[in-house]
Order: structure tokens, then C-alpha cells, then sequence
């Protein structure tokens, strides 16, 4: 798809459609353009913007956990002190002006967006911001829904749609968040592998994959997704069940004569290494994981699978078949061109040390582990 005349219209002041999987459309002005003619008549306007453009303006960047998985970084609706007007307060922001303050209260609700954009969090706003990035404008953008303004979401009322799957397509293209650096033969004790090396533009982590076999994008390929445990990939502890998962995923690749495992850097749920032990001491006094991780200021599951989406694109992957327990692991994978055609379960037998544990992850998180 070619996305020229997209950026073309937003650079020209036009607003364009972009559609969400799930059919809810949103009309998108590049906002350094809206500005000159705001859309009259609107009880709120949502603004996408770099989250370190609100922070360095003072404008709160506040987070709630969104079930077990992910975490919903948001903003108070603002206004530019001594106006009303929503257009006013999205020219101080698009100017960095920190001489004129940005108040709490108004009409216009900003939406922070990471600099990683869609390509990381498969949302409309990343994708706008990107979308007017990508047309050599500043990454903010006016983003307006049906419930704040139906005539403009109405079909007719933007000559060009898309959507998040086009932009995504779109940016692997223009702006890879990862890139493969090196491949060797790996023989191990499960198999004869090959390893595949990657590492993350923005943040230097570095990821793997173990492939079997050859890859073909129309076949279902079994795949695991597995995040980092040092704990128990490497130490065998018993308190979790994730290298046994790791020896069990490996195993049935296998088997199977083919299949990948990713091996992504996202230690402790995504929390890292020294919170997860900190998370351990407060297991240690009898509050669960997802408990732990709460009350070190987390939500229960900070994984992001965006760049292990793009991992398996590159690899030559569409259709998986992918071994997990996790419901929530098919949602982080879905979009991005990749096709969960097949969830196959990975239950291994608890020990006394992880019972709770694993009673928790299908109580609280709900994995499926029968």
C-alpha cells in the first residue's frame, strides 16, 4: 500500500481515516495543521503527543494498570491559562511554550505517545503521531472519535482511510525498532538450532530466537514467546514455572522438526531483575505476584510483545501456532501481520515452591493451566 498520499493530506491540512481491528474508525489531523482550522463545535478535543513533550511542558503523565497486562499512560484534560480554547492550549504545546501555563481543566485532553510509536503499542494515537512524523511534521496530532464529533467520522467525510495494520506495514519499513545483527548454528541439549541475534534501535536490548527448520509464511508455524527468567531459565528455581516452560518449549520444537522459540529480554513480567527479587521479598511475607508487583508501584503484567511481533515478521512469519497459557499473550501478538491460528497449552505439574504461584496465575491472570 502506498501510504505517499496519506501523509500528502496531512500535510495539506486534510484529515484522513484511520480504523482500528475492530472496525472503530477516527478522523486524524496532523495538528501543526488543525491549529490554523480548528473543527468548530467540539465539547473535547484528544490530542496525541510525545510523552517527553508533556513532561517537559509540566503536564502530568499519570498511569492505572488495564487488567493484567498492560499499563494505560494518560493525562488530565488542560487548558492554556486565560482561554478556553482547545486550539490555544494545542499551539502552546506544538511551541513548547512554557511561558504560557497549561493548566488542569479545559477541553483539550492530551494523550501521551511513546517515540517507539506503533510499531510498539498498536494504538490510533501512536499511529496518528507517527503518520504526521512520517510527513516531516511535528509527531502531534488531533485525533477525533465519534463520540466527540460523528459528522467526522461519517463515512464520506474524509476522502483517504487506512488502517493500524497499513501504518504498521508502513513504518516496519520506514522505521524498524529492531534489526537483525547475526545468525549461527547452535547445537544444545534439546536439538540442533539455529540463533538468530537482534537488538532494540531505541533501548540497545538485546533478543534471540532459536529456529528449527525452515520457515514457510503460509504454513502455521509453532512457535513459543518466551520472556526472560534468569531465576529459573538459568538457576532452576522452583518458584516459578518458566524453565521448565523453556526445556518443555524447546523439546516439543523438536519434535515437531520445526518451529521457533524467542527468547525476549523482559525479566520479572517486565519489571526487570531487581524489583523482581524485591518482588520475591514481599512473596516472602505472603502477598502473592501479582500483589508484589502492585505494591512496587507495577501492574501485575508489564510485558510488551511489539518487538517480538516485529521479531517473528522478520523471521518470515505469519501463521502461528503458539505455545503458551496465557489468553493475553495472543492479544499482545495479534495485529502486526501475525495470524494465532492455533493456542497449544504448555501446563506443566506444580511443585510445592510454585503452587501459589501458579494457583495465582490461572486465579488472577487467567492462564489456562488444565
Amino acid at each position: 500500500m502506498d501510504i505517499q498520499p496519506f501523509l500528502d493530506a496531512l500535510s495539506n491540512g486534510t484529515p484522513i481515516h484511520l480504523r482500528e481491528s475492530g472496525g472503530a474508525a477516527a478522523a486524524v489531523h496532523a495538528a501543526a495543521c488543525w491549529v490554523e482550522r480548528p473543527t468548530p463545535g467540539l465539547g473535547r478535543v484528544v490530542l496525541a503527543v510525545p510523552e517527553e513533550t508533556l513532561l517537559a511542558l509540566e503536564i502530568p503523565v499519570l498511569t492505572e494498570a488495564i487488567g493484567h497486562r498492560s499499563v494505560r499512560r494518560f493525562c488530565a484534560p488542560v487548558h492554556a491559562e486565560g482561554s478556553d480554547d482547545p486550539a490555544d492550549a494545542v499551539r502552546a504545546i506544538l511551541a513548547g511554550d512554557r511561558a504560557r501555563a497549561l493548566v488542569p481543566g479545559g477541553a483539550l485532553l492530551p494523550v501521551p505517545v511513546t517515540r517507539e510509536g506503533v510499531l510498539r503499542n498498536m494504538t490510533v494515537y501512536e499511529a496518528a503521531a507517527d503518520l504526521c512524523r512520517l510527513a516531516g511534521l511535528p509527531p502531534v496530532a488531533v485525533v477525533l472519535r465519534e463520540e466527540d464529533c460523528p459528522d467526522c467520522v461519517a463515512p464520506g467525510a474524509a476522502p483517504l482511510a487506512l488502517t493500524l495494520d497499513d501504518v504498521v506495514a508502513a513504518l516496519r519499513l520506514a522505521n524498524p525498532l529492531v534489526e537483525a545483527e547475526a545468525v549461527a548454528e547452535m547445537p544444545t541439549w534439546h536439538g540442533d538450532f539455529r540463533i538468530h541475534a537482534f537488538v532494540e534501535r531505541h533501548t540497545g536490548k538485546h533478543h534471540v530466537a532459536l529456529v528449527k527448520g525452515e520457515i514457510d509464511p503460509e504454513s502455521p508455524t509453532l512457535v513459543r514467546v518466551h520472556s526472560e527468567c534468569l531465576t529459573g531459565d538459568a538457576f532452576g528455581s522452583k518458584r516459578c514455572d518458566c524453565g521448565q516452560q523453556l526445556a518443555a518449549a524447546l523439546e516439543r520444537i523438536e519434535a515437531e522438526g520445526s518451529g521457533v522459540l524467542l527468547y525476549l529480554r523482559q525479566e520479572g513480567r517486565g519489571i526487570g531483575l531487581v524489583n523482581k527479587v524485591k518482588a520475591y521479598a514481599l512473596q516472602d511475607l505472603g502477598k502473592d505476584t501479582v500483589e508484589a508487583n502492585v505494591l512496587l508501584g507495577f501492574p501485575p503484567d508489564a510485558r510488551d510483545y511489539g518487538i517480538g511481533a516485529q521479531i517473528l515478521r522478520l523471521l518470515g512469519l505469519r501463521k502461528l501456532r503458539l505455545l503458551t497459557n496465557n489468553p493475553l499473550k495472543i492479544e499482545g501478538l495479534a495485529g502486526y501481520g501475525l495470524d494465532v491460528v492455533e493456542r497449544v497449552p504448555i501446563v506443566l505439574p506444580a511443585n510445592p515452591a510454585n503452587a501459589f504461584y501458579m494457583d495465582t496465575k490461572k486465579e488472577k491472570m487467567g492462564h489456562l493451566l488444565e
